[in-house]
C-alpha cells in the first residue's frame, strides 16, 4: 500500500469518527452531558479524543438507559452511555467522593476505548482558602487569612 492510499484511507476514518461525534451529540445534550474538549490525532492511525461531562446530581439513570436502548446501532453513543449509566449508578460511592462531575473520556479509532472519571468537587480536593488565593468563608475578608 502506498503513502496515498494509506492517507486516503486515514482521511475517511477520520471523516467517519467526526460524523460519529457529530451525529451523538444531541442524543448527550437531551440526558444532561456536555462534550468539553475534542482533539483529532491525524496520521497513520487517526484518532478523534472527546471529554463527554455531566453533573452527577442531574443525570438520570433511567433515562440514560432508554437512549442507550433506543440507539444501539450507533456503537460509540452506546459505549458512552453505558460507561455514563455504570458512573451514575454509583452516586453512594460518588458522595464518598465528593465526587460532583462525571467526565467519560473516548477515544475512537483503531483502538477504542471509554474511560470514566470522577471529579471532585472543591470541598473534595481539600482545597484550602490559602490554596485558593482568598477566604474559603466569603464574609471573611482575604487580608483576614493568616498564613
Amino acid at each position: 500500500m502506498n503513502a496515498v492510499a494509506i492517507m486516503t484511507n486515514a482521511k475517511k476514518k477520520m471523516e467517519k469518527f467526526l460524523d460519529d461525534v457529530n451525529s451523538m451529540l444531541p442524543q448527550l445534550r437531551s440526558v444532561g452531558l456536555s462534550v468539553k474538549d475534542v482533539a483529532v490525532d491525524v496520521g497513520v492511525l487517526p484518532s478523534v479524543r472527546l471529554i463527554v461531562s455531566g453533573s452527577v446530581r442531574s443525570l438520570d439513570p433511567e433515562k440514560i438507559r432508554h437512549l442507550r436502548e433506543a440507539h444501539k446501532e450507533n456503537r460509540v453513543l452506546t459505549a458512552v452511555l453505558r460507561a455514563v449509566e455504570t458512573a451514575v449508578n454509583f452516586k453512594e460511592l460518588l458522595r464518598t467522593l465528593a465526587a460532583d462531575t462525571v467526565e467519560v473520556h473516548v477515544r475512537l479509532g483503531v483502538l477504542f476505548n471509554v474511560t470514566v472519571h470522577f471529579v471532585p468537587g472543591q470541598e473534595g480536593l481539600g482545597v484550602t482558602a490559602l490554596e485558593t488565593g482568598g477566604a474559603a468563608d466569603s464574609s471573611i475578608p482575604p487580608s483576614a487569612v493568616v498564613a
